[in-house]
């Protein structure tokens, strides 16, 4: 439809190349080269946003755990609406912590629980700025729960058309 109105909701960190990511203190914040966030983003322009109506029909909205990147970030998707976080501040990481009711069990090659609830509580942020817009200005047809460092493209059969 052309009137059709989408949010596409980033969240969660961007991942460094050759980094492990568990636990407090996560590779997020050692030092080394985030994944090119750029190259997904003009993948997202040209398999998402390109088939359904073009980067016009999309509010985009941002809750990253990757602080260092805002400015790149807010460059390439001009949001709605973002939210950048320290996670290893004290306030946020007892946010995840009080989750975590066995703490943080989380090990090097294996399931990290602090990253899992790191993800939902991403999740619920983003979905929050989502829902606060969606509160003055009416209901997205689609919302899409996205990454800002997985890639994404098409194919034979284009990935697109949500409509």
């Amino acid at each position: 439809s052309p009137t059709a109105r989408y949010a596409l909701a980033l969240r969660g960190g961007v991942s460094k190349l050759g980094k492990d990511s568990h636990g407090a203190g996560t590779a997020y914040f050692s030092p080394g080269r985030s994944v090119n966030i750029t190259i997904v983003a003009n993948a997202l322009r040209r398999h998402l946003f390109g088939p359904n109506g073009g980067r016009l029909n999309f509010d985009v909205f941002i809750h990253s755990w990757s602080y260092d990147l805002a400015p790149l970030m807010n460059d390439l998707y001009k949001p709605v609406s973002a939210v950048f976080e320290n996670q290893s501040r004290p306030e946020i990481r007892s946010q995840i912590l009080a989750r975590m009711p066995q703490g943080d069990r989380s090990r090097p090659k294996g399931y990290s629980p602090f990253s899992g609830v790191a993800s939902f509580l991403s999740m619920q942020k983003v979905l929050a700025l989502v829902r606060e817009r969606e509160d003055l200005c009416g209901r997205y047809s689609r919302i899409i729960l996205y990454r800002p460092d997985v890639l994404i493209w098409g194919g034979r059969h284009e990935v697109g058309d949500i409509r």
